[in-house]
């Protein structure tokens, strides 16, 4: 034990000595209008409000499917953990899948959203509702790009963004994109394949390039983050981060007299000599 609180003080020691890589700045965008922009929005933002279901939709931010969509997982859930400390990831190794939940923050994003029930139900046959983003939700210039930061982080790419079966996401974008001056804003849906793509693409003004370079800038700082360092433990939620480069996401050790085995953040990782338990 001794040897685990030495180390502890030599990994928070290192965090304030080296700069991190993934930093969000707060000052120039909102975090919360940023995480709506990531939010996956295939068939719409799908919750299900059903007190105590077991349902994975239940309480769940969000779910992350793509190839290396789990550091994004990562970042998301250090970005937000010190507000809403009932935060927590899910991994199933099987499908790949990672999924954020917060009873809380799944709350908070729902003023975000306009739900409507869906033609589907969960297994233990609750309803599921699928959320649009509310028009003029985004108020401030801040909020919108933010918005776009989060969006194009997620689906962007050399000045385009892609999505597949949106809701309301793609539509959104289009008239920001126009908003913020952007020349030959371009949507085009394709039904003939499954699922349904959106494409945008655009040239883009002086204020939508800071915010490709940003996320551009994000986006390598994330690649950056070894993934194969990371171990869950048997539950899926629990996990330890054996990572050797600097990284704002927080290390968390399972401490097993905590209640509920809720991990401790210890803080940013510089190194990694924790023993394997």
């Amino acid at each position: 034990m001794k040897r685990l609180y030495l180390l502890i003080s030599l990994f928070v020691f290192f965090s304030f000595v080296f700069p991190c890589r993934a930093q969000f700045n707060s000052a120039l965008y909102d975090k919360e209008a940023f995480l709506i922009g990531t939010l996956d929005d295939y068939m719409g933002y799908l919750r299900t409000f059903t007190a105590g279901s077991a349902s994975s939709i239940y309480q769940r931010v969000d779910i992350y499917n793509r190839t290396g969509s789990k550091r994004i997982a990562l970042f998301m859930d250090s970005l937000f953990n010190s507000e809403y400390p009932d935060i927590f990831l899910t991994y199933d190794e099987a499908s790949g899948i990672t999924e954020l939940y917060s009873p809380t923050l799944s709350r908070k994003i729902d003023k975000y959203f306009d739900y409507k029930p869906f033609a589907m139900r969960t297994i233990q046959g609750d309803t599921i509702f699928t959320g649009s983003i509310l028009k003029n939700t985004f108020k401030t210039d801040k909020e919108k790009l933010s918005f776009l930061l989060g969006v194009y982080l997620r689906y962007g790419y050399n000045g385009t963004i892609s999505l597949a079966n949106s809701l309301s996401k793609a539509a959104v974008c289009v008239e920001m994109l126009k908003e913020f001056g952007c020349k030959d804003v371009e949507y085009t849906i394709k039904k003939g394949c499954v699922p349904m793509s959106q494409i945008i693409t655009f040239k883009p003004s002086l204020k939508i390039q800071k915010i490709i370079d940003e996320a551009d800038k994000l986006f390598l700082d994330l690649l950056n983050i070894n993934t194969d360092r990371i171990e869950f433990a048997p539950d899926g939620i629990n996990y330890i981060w054996f990572e050797r480069e600097h990284s704002k996401i927080p290390f968390k050790v399972n401490e097993p007299d905590q209640p509920n085995g809720k991990d401790t953040v210890i803080g940013p990782i510089t190194t990694a000599i924790l023993p394997q338990k």
